[in-house]
């Protein structure tokens, strides 16, 4: 993922002296066109803000948070059902709803087989999942999904289709981390445990033990 995530925003919310200058950091990067993964800016912020007295938290905040999650985890379809304030937020700085739409490509692309081929998808498919329509818009789409790393596509206007070759996963629920780390744990149990039998076994080969 690379500097898609921000990683420099994230470790300057994190040192950051004030929830003020955290919240400063974050929009800072929600206005980096190079920036597209929010999942670690949003658990760094998230952590600053829940460690602060709330009377130190600006006003707005919570939209601010609600916002990342939004990008973060959900798609354009989500928006509707969003506060006042983070559709404020989102009509403020149409660059984010780009990055939504360009996110909710990647989900609809999860959704699809990826084989040795690549995936096939029809431009109604992207029109459905992007709430745009035409072939102009589906096009400037996937190109700048293309542009921005997101993707390796091929569009074919006659067919009116496209063909995904690789793309970027969005980042994975709080929830997958946490069976992740404990299958790693149980895994990483399981290699020690047959470790220490191999010592065992080959301690007892050692002539003279």
């Amino acid at each position: 993922m690379g500097s898609l995530g921000g990683p420099t925003y994230v470790a300057e919310v994190q040192q950051a002296e004030t929830v003020t200058d955290a919240l400063s950091v974050v929009q800072s990067g929600l206005e980096d066109t190079s920036v597209f993964f929010y999942g670690a800016l949003l658990s760094a912020f998230q952590a600053y803000v829940d460690k602060e007295n709330a009377a130190a938290v600006p006003t707005g905040t919570s939209d601010t948070i609600a916002l990342l999650k939004l990008l973060a985890f959900n798609t354009v379809a989500d928006v509707a059902a969003t506060s006042d304030g983070v559709k404020a937020l989102l009509s403020q700085n149409p660059c984010l709803t780009a990055k939504l739409q360009l996110l909710s490509l990647l989900t609809l692309f999860s959704q699809h087989a990826l084989t040795p081929d690549g995936m096939c998808l029809s431009y109604g498919d992207v029109e459905r999942a992007l709430g745009i329509h035409g072939t102009v818009s589906v096009q400037r789409t996937v190109l700048h999904a293309v542009q921005q790393r997101l993707c390796v596509a091929r569009l074919n206007e006659r067919e009116q289709q496209m063909r995904v070759y690789a793309y970027e996963s969005r980042n994975v629920a709080p929830e997958d981390v946490a069976r992740l780390m404990e299958r790693v744990a149980q895994w990483t149990d399981y290699a020690e445990a047959h470790l220490r039998d191999i010592q065992s076994s080959c301690a007892r080969c050692v002539p003279g033990k």
